[in-house]
Order: structure tokens, then C-alpha cells, then sequence
């Protein structure tokens, strides 16, 4: 089945990345340079303002396709 969705699959591009660079140490290129959460939050809506009008569509579909992120040690504030 791969084959027949081969020549589909590969006109797709990937679009800009936003992250945390704290989560997600390997990843470069497409990066956000904002810091902090509210940041990417409004960078991620831009970037979906944005492919809505490129498109000229009034809805659309996303698909989360996030890596996995690096483990960290439960805090006190988990445990409560």
C-alpha cells in the first residue's frame, strides 16, 4: 500500500517547527527562537493563521507528528 501513496506522501512538506529547545535538543532546523511558552503558543497560532490563508481554506486538518521528549525526574509538585 506504501507504493501507491509513495507519490503523495513525498509531495508533502514539512512546515516550521516550534518546540522547546530544553525538550527536544536535537532538532535545528526550522527552530523557534522565542524562550518561553506563551511565545510558541503564539508562534504555533501564526503558523496556523497563516496555512489557513496560503490556502485560501476555512478549516484544516493537523496532525501531531511530535518526537519524543527527554525524561524528567518527577518534582514535588507532581507528587501532591
Amino acid at each position: 500500500m506504501l507504493d501507491k501513496v509513495k507519490p503523495l506522501l513525498s509531495s508533502i512538506k514539512p512546515r516550521k517547527a516550534v518546540f522547546d529547545r530544553n525538550y527536544v535538543k536535537m532538532l535545528m532546523a526550522g527552530t523557534s527562537r522565542r524562550q518561553n511558552k506563551l511565545d510558541l503558543a503564539e508562534q504555533v497560532s501564526c503558523l496556523i493563521s497563516a496555512n489557513l490563508g496560503r490556502v485560501g481554506a476555512a478549516r484544516l486538518v493537523m496532525i501531531w507528528c511530535g518526537s519524543t521528549e527527554v525524561f524528567l525526574q518527577p518534582t514535588a509538585i507532581i507528587r501532591t
